[in-house]
């Protein structure tokens, strides 16, 4: 029979011993032994049989009476997405997968027992006019740099892509530096690194907008991801 364990701290330790495999935990003359049930999990969004033009959020809900160690989102069997602790919500990039198709989208779940748990398999349909969009993950949108610097720029990879086009202006230059005017940077992966490097005196901040789009062999090119500012401190 599982007892409590009363305190915040002994309930701590007996997670944290759990998760790693433990069949039985014990904490002083107190024996706990793992239940055999697996987690009940169950999609609350999407829909079974909707369609999918890019982004679509994933919501699962969870139920178990250990603790759940970690879940995991499929699509097509393939894993998209994990996470250890809740909410238990993800994204998948509908886009980035073969459009005017059916993919089957199912989550799985882990206690701390050992115990997995599966939910049931949706289908959705990827649009043929589903938008692919590059997800920027670096840098962060209205950092702040100074006039000299290394910068990654860093987006999702898109399935196939063979190279990432970044482009950007100065919007408050007043100058004629290259600055303000449009400058293309091309890579063969998802990843650009830049050398930004002011020469002279700075007398206000710079703000840059710079976005990223994927280019395939073909000549087919995804949308330009969303803008993004970069500043450029004032010379001291």
């Amino acid at each position: 029979m599982r007892q409590f364990v009363p305190g915040a701290f002994l309930l701590l330790l007996v997670s944290f011993s759990a998760c790693f495999d433990e069949d039985i935990v014990t904490v002083g003359d107190i024996v706990i032994v793992d239940d055999t049930d697996p987690p009940e999990v169950a999609i609350l969004a999407p829909s079974d049989g909707d369609t999918a033009h890019c982004e679509v959020p994933i919501v699962l809900q969870v139920e178990d009476e250990s603790i759940i160690c970690k879940v995991i989102w499929y699509v097509d069997g393939v894993q998209i997405d994990n996470s250890a602790r809740a909410p238990y919500e993800s994204v998948w990039f509908a886009q980035y997968w073969e459009a005017g198709q059916t993919h089957d989208l199912w989550a799985a779940a882990e206690d701390a027992s050992g115990n997995v748990g599966y939910s049931d398999t949706l289908s959705l349909f990827v649009s043929p006019d589903a938008r692919i969009l590059p997800q920027i993950i670096q840098p962060a949108d209205s950092i702040y740099l100074s006039p000299v610097t290394t910068l990654t720029f860093k987006c999702v990879p898109c399935p196939g892509a063979r190279r990432y086009m970044v482009e950007w202006h100065c919007r408050n230059c007043g100058c004629t530096s290259e600055w303000c005017g449009n400058i293309f940077i091309i890579s063969a992966t998802n990843e650009v690194f830049v050398l930004v490097r002011i020469m002279g005196y700075i007398s206000d901040d710079l703000e840059i907008e710079w976005k990223i789009r994927a280019e395939w062999d073909d000549e087919h090119v995804s949308e330009w991801s969303e803008t993004r500012i970069l500043r450029i401190r004032a010379t001291d």
